[in-house]
């Protein structure tokens, strides 16, 4: 387990907002500073340095989780606009019937 993936976890969550709402997102984020892979690197060298670097997936949803539970309000907010989101994809499913 590699120990730096909470220190920049936390530092992009509190920077980023997208971060917080998408875990694909986020785990390129961390990826990106952490091996610094971008959108042309191969999936091979991808999970290559995850192994070798230690880190994984797991460990960086986990940590969002956590870091939501410490800034509760964060998540009303993203309760407020996923709700928000619901209610025009109702209104947008609902004019096409």
């Amino acid at each position: 387990m590699n120990r730096k993936t909470k220190k920049i976890v936390y530092k992009i969550l509190d920077t980023d907002e997208y971060a917080r709402e998408d875990d694909n997102y986020l785990i390129f984020r961390v990826l990106n500073e952490m091996t610094g892979i971008n959108k042309e690197t191969g999936i091979w060298y991808v999970l290559n340095s995850m192994k070798f670097k230690g880190i994984s997936f797991e460990s960086i949803t986990r940590h969002r989780r956590k870091w939501i539970e410490l800034h509760p309000e964060i998540k009303v907010k993203a309760k407020e606009k996923r709700k928000e989101e619901e209610q025009e994809y109702y209104l947008e499913y609902a004019r096409r019937i």
